[in-house]
């Protein structure tokens, strides 16, 4: 987090993760997502939830197609 974000976060422990709340651009929080997908879930805000499902289902697409 801090590579990408710097110091200005806040982290807390839940049971099923760690909760992380922090200021960002949508692109570089786009970008982030996207690289850790498989180990994140980008709460809110919901048009940063739809660009990231908008960016999986063009991918799955693009690797299901047959060639």
């Amino acid at each position: 987090m801090v590579d990408w974000f710097g110091f200005d976060f806040t982290a807390q422990k839940r049971e099923d993760g760690i909760l992380i709340s922090l200021k960002a651009s949508l692109k570089a929080m786009e970008f982030w997502a996207m690289q850790y997908l498989n180990a994140v879930q980008v709460l809110t805000p919901l048009a940063l939830r739809k660009k990231i499902e908008e960016n999986v289902l063009a991918a799955a697409k693009k690797y299901s197609d047959e060639r």
